[in-house]
């Protein structure tokens, strides 16, 4: 791939939600990376920071050119 999105889902979502979008990144030539981020609320909730420093790790394993992808909290993470 020439480039690689790293795809990132809103609060309470999951690496599942970007299933519609990951092909159609595939058929433009653009690896498609889904994540599932720690989550911001319920009881046992993670911080921002627990899913800046899962984006980090993930998109530092890309191979360059890499770009971020988001929507509503990762839309902020990204």
């Amino acid at each position: 791939h020439a480039v690689h999105a790293l795809q990132l889902h809103g609060a309470g979502g999951g690496a599942w939600e970007w299933g519609l979008w990951t092909p159609v990144l595939e058929a433009h030539g653009i690896g498609a990376h889904a994540i599932d981020l720690p989550h911001a609320t319920g009881a046992s909730a993670s911080g921002v920071q627990d899913a800046l420093d899962a984006v980090q790790a993930a998109l530092a394993a890309l191979p360059r050119p890499r770009a971020l992808v988001g929507a509503s909290l990762g839309g902020l993470l990204a």
